[in-house]
């Protein structure tokens, strides 16, 4: 009677579950259960960068192409705009030489080239000032129609050319025989030049001319060989041979009308 039995006495001792492991024992459930994921395949990803890549590409080499054609379209216009520029600047100073020849400040001009004073008017007497006095400008060869004809000569009589002075202008104006002069040739010799004689006055014999009127006279020539145009040669001036001739006549020191050819009879 108040014994205890060993057994019982082990039994209830404090055994250890037998689910506990050891230490340094590791579970099959966290460290041993193998990886169910595969590799990784980075070719879209890289396919994707790549097109993104040469789209870029693209837009920066269009854009490099685009502001290239403007900056070449602007200069082409800039060109053409100063090309333009140039000409009509070229235009309004010729127009601006045109009305203002030989007119200083205030002046103006014709179609025909007469100086037109501040205040002037052109009319069919001259250029009527305010004080209604009339100034007779002199002819222009723009606003005169000049013919000119030989008919043909003998040796030693010389040849008188016939000449008509027509004013085509609606402003009267005053033309001097002495502005008319006259060269002969044989072929390519010049055997007379009036232009170069000493004697010659510009301003001789002045002759009005209303609009539409017409004067007719001649120019002559005496039928000898000159030297330097106007210059008896050493022992004297001969008299031309029989043989083909020509001649041109010039207004204020610029040729009118064509070269008339006349024949020197023997």
């Amino acid at each position: 009677m108040g014994k205890t039995t060993r057994n019982s006495a082990s039994r209830g001792s404090g055994a250890r579950p037998a689910y506990r492991q050891r230490r340094g024992q590791s579970s099959s459930r966290t460290t041993g259960r193998p990886s169910s994921q595969g590799p990784v395949n980075l070719w879209p990803r890289r396919i994707i960068t790549g097109t993104a890549l040469l789209l870029i590409i693209a837009v920066v080499v269009w854009a490099v192409v685009a502001l290239v054609g403007r900056l070449t379209a602007g200069a082409g216009n800039a060109q053409e705009s100063q090309r333009q520029a140039a000409a009509q600047s070229g235009m309004q100073s010729g127009a601006q030489s045109a009305s203002q020849s030989g007119a200083g400040s205030g002046h103006s001009a014709t179609s025909d080239g007469y100086v037109v004073a501040q205040g002037q008017e052109a009319t069919a007497d001259g250029l009527l000032n305010p004080d209604d006095s009339v100034d007779i400008p002199q002819c222009t060869q723009r606003s005169l129609d000049v013919s000119v004809a030989a008919t043909g000569t003998t040796v030693g009589a010389g040849e008188a050319l016939s000449v008509k002075l027509l004013n085509r202008s609606d402003v009267s104006c005053v033309a001097y025989l002495g502005a008319l002069t006259v060269e002969v040739h044989s072929g390519d010799q010049v055997v007379y030049d009036s232009s170069v004689c000493a004697e010659r006055d510009p301003k001789a014999t002045a002759l009005l001319l209303a609009p539409d009127k017409e004067w007719q006279g001649t120019v002559s020539w005496d039928g000898k060989v000159y030297v330097n145009g106007c210059d008896a040669p050493a022992g004297g001036l001969a008299i031309a041979q029989a043989g083909t001739y020509w001649a041109q006549l010039s207004f204020d020191g610029k040729t009118v009308g064509s070269p008339q050819w006349f024949e020197v009879n023997g």
